[in-house]
C-alpha cells in the first residue's frame, strides 16, 4: 500500500474535516459566565487567523496519521467533529467499536482544548486554547 501523506489525502477532504472540527468546538464554546454561545449565531462570530492554521495541522496530522482506522468508515466531517469530541473525552470516536478506541486514544494525546472569545468590535474573535495532555 502506498504512504499516507497529506498530500494524498484529497484538500477537499481534508477542509470538509476543518470545517466540522471548528463547527463542534464553537458548539462547546461558553462566555466569560459559563453560558453556552447560540450556535445560530455563527455568522457573529469569526476564528482568529492563527486557530484556522492550527486547527488545519492538527486536522491534516490526525487524519494522515490515523487514515487506516477512518478511511472506511467515518466521512471527512465525522471525523473532523469526532476529533473535537474526543480530545475533550466527551464521546465520539470512542462510541465507534474498536477502531473508534484507536482513534480515541488518539486524540486524546492532542489534549483537551476549549474555545476562547474576545470582543474587539461587533464581532468575537474565538480561539482554541490547547491545554497539556492528562
Amino acid at each position: 500500500m502506498a504512504r499516507v501523506t497529506d498530500d494524498n489525502i484529497a484538500t477537499a477532504t481534508v477542509a470538509a474535516a476543518v470545517t466540522a472540527y471548528l463547527e463542534c468546538a464553537f458548539s462547546t464554546a461558553t462566555d466569560a459566565d459559563g453560558n453556552e454561545l447560540d450556535l445560530y449565531d455563527l455568522y457573529a462570530y469569526r476564528w482568529d487567523g492563527s486557530t484556522q492554521i492550527e486547527a488545519e495541522s492538527i486536522v491534516t496530522s490526525f487524519m494522515v496519521d490515523t487514515f487506516e482506522h477512518w478511511r472506511d468508515r467515518w466521512s471527512p466531517e465525522q471525523v473532523g467533529s469526532d476529533l473535537w469530541l474526543s480530545r475533550n473525552r466527551n464521546g465520539g470516536f470512542n462510541e465507534h467499536g474498536t477502531a473508534g478506541r484507536v482513534l480515541s486514544a488518539a486524540a486524546e494525546t492532542l489534549g483537551e482544548a476549549f474555545v476562547r472569545f474576545t470582543i474587539p468590535s461587533e464581532v468575537a474573535v474565538l480561539s482554541i486554547v490547547n491545554q497539556v495532555g492528562r
